[in-house]
C-alpha cells in the first residue's frame, strides 16, 4: 500500500512538474501588453494546455483574409479525395473573368493560384487599396514566375472548389472541420459572400471566434488529428506551410499561409523553421509553432478600413513578451 501511494504522489508530481506555466512576473506582463486598444482576445497553448487566456473568446468576428487559409484546409481534404486537380489550368476548368482572361492567364494552374503565383493581375472583389495601388499590370509575369498578395487568386479559388465539388465552402468547411472539431461558435448564417462589379468571382466574409480558431490549431500541431479522427492529411499541412515564396522580412509565403524563413515571420522574434500562420486585416492572427508546441491565437475587431487598426510591429511586440 505504501509502495502505490508513493509511486501515485510520484506520478501527480510528474504531471504536474509537466504542465506549462507562467509565474506571476510573465502573467502580468502579458497582461499589460494586451491592455491596448485593439486586442479582443489572446488565447496561448502550450503543449495543447491554455496557459493564457484574454478576453471574448466565444465572440464571432469577422476573420478578413484568415479565410484564405481556411479555404486552402478544403482544397487538402478534397484533392486527397480526387475531386479537384491542382494541375488543371484554368483553361481545362472553364475559369474565367469579365471582359475576358486572356490565352496566356488561362494557363495559370490551380496550384499556381494557392501560392498566390498566378499571374492573373485582372480587377478583384473585396480588394484593399494597397493591392489596388501595387497589382502589376495585367500580362507583365506568367504564371507561376511572380508572387503577388492577389485577391483575384484568393476569390477565384472559392469558384473553382465549388465547381469542382458541388458543394460551397462554408457548408464543406462545416462539415469537414467545424463539426469533426466540435467547434463551439461557428455559424454557417453568419458567413457570407461579397460580390461587386468587377469580377465574377465573390470575395467570402467568414466569421470564426477565438476559441473554434484555437481548436483549427490544435488539430494541426497535432499533425491534422483531433479526437482520434483525421481531419486534415499531414502531408497536405507539410505541403501547404512548406515556403515557396520568399516574402522578406514577414518571412514566406505557402499555399495561403504565411511561413517562417530564416527565422523572419513577425517584428522583435525569431521564430524556427517549420512556423507557419493565417493572418487577417488589423493583425487577427492564428500561429502555429511547431517545434516549441505553441498555438497562439489573436483576434482583434475591424469594421470599417478607415478605422484605426494595430499594425505589424504592434503585434511583434506583443508577440514578444509572449514568447520570451
Amino acid at each position: 500500500m505504501r509502495l502505490f501511494l508513493t509511486l501515485l504522489i510520484l506520478c501527480a508530481f510528474h504531471v504536474a512538474k509537466s504542465q506549462p506555466t507562467w509565474d506571476q512576473a510573465k502573467q502580468e506582463r502579458v497582461a499589460k501588453a494586451v491592455q491596448n486598444p485593439y486586442t479582443k482576445a489572446l488565447l496561448v497553448y502550450q503543449d495543447g494546455v491554455p496557459v493564457y487566456e484574454y478576453g471574448t473568446k466565444h465572440q464571432a468576428y469577422q476573420v478578413f483574409s484568415i479565410r484564405k487559409s481556411l479555404v486552402s484546409l478544403l482544397f487538402g481534404i478534397y484533392a486527397g479525395e480526387g475531386k479537384i486537380n491542382l494541375n488543371a489550368t484554368m483553361a481545362q476548368l472553364g475559369i474565367d473573368d469579365k471582359q475576358g482572361l486572356t490565352s496566356d492567364e488561362k494557363q495559370a494552374k490551380v496550384i499556381d493560384v494557392l501560392r498566390a503565383r498566378s499571374g492573373i493581375y485582372h480587377p478583384a472583389a473585396y480588394e484593399t487599396p494597397g493591392m489596388m495601388k501595387n497589382r502589376p499590370p495585367r500580362g507583365q509575369y506568367k504564371p507561376g514566375e511572380h508572387w503577388f498578395y492577389n485577391n483575384w487568386d484568393f476569390n477565384a479559388l472559392t469558384t473553382i472548389f465549388e465547381k469542382q465539388t458541388g458543394q460551397g465552402v462554408f457548408d464543406a468547411f462545416r462539415k469537414k472541420i467545424a463539426e469533426p472539431l466540435k467547434m463551439e461558435d461557428f455559424d454557417i448564417k453568419r458567413q457570407e459572400y461579397y460580390r461587386d462589379t468587377m469580377s465574377v468571382h465573390p470575395a467570402t466574409l467568414w466569421f470564426m471566434s477565438a476559441s473554434d480558431l484555437a481548436r483549427l490549431g490544435l488539430m494541426l500541431l497535432n499533425n491534422g488529428s483531433w479526437d482520434g479522427k483525421q481531419v486534415i492529411d499531414p502531408a497536405w499541412i507539410k505541403e501547404s506551410t512548406t515556403t515557396f515564396s520568399d516574402i522578406g522580412i514577414l518571412g514566406g509565403y505557402g499555399y495561403c499561409w504565411w511561413t517562417a524563413r530564416d527565422g523572419n515571420h513577425f517584428p522583435f522574434v525569431t521564430l524556427p523553421q517549420g512556423t507557419y500562420s493565417a493572418r487577417g486585416t488589423g493583425e487577427q492572427t492564428l500561429l502555429i509553432i511547431p517545434e516549441r508546441k505553441i498555438v497562439i491565437v489573436h483576434l482583434t475587431e475591424v469594421t470599417s478600413p478607415d478605422q484605426p487598426m494595430m499594425r505589424v510591429v504592434e503585434l511583434g511586440r506583443l508577440l514578444k513578451t509572449v514568447l520570451e
